[in-house]
């Protein structure tokens, strides 16, 4: 299962993109660009399972960039934890 969670970089988002990793869930984890170490630092641990896109929601251009990018590759399941 492939998902995305939106808002992963802190927080519940983060904690449940380290969950379906350990599970073996392919997870393309989202954050603001000030804020994507950690789950840099994730994608580490989990290169063939993790993709870390940079996306602030509150810019429609940048988040519908990201959704475009995203079709078509299997995506199952999506989530939004903002904070």
């Amino acid at each position: 299962m492939k998902t995305l969670l939106i808002g992963a970089s802190r927080g519940l988002g983060f904690a449940l993109a380290e969950t379906m990793l350990q599970r073996g869930y392919q997870v393309v984890a989202t954050g603001r660009a000030h804020s994507t170490d950690k789950l840099a630092q994730l994608a580490a641990c989990y290169p063939q399972q993790l993709t870390v896109e940079t996306v602030d929601i509150t810019a429609p251009s940048r988040f519908a960039l990201c959704i475009s990018t995203l079709a078509g590759t299997g995506l199952t399941c999506c989530s939004s934890m903002p904070g």
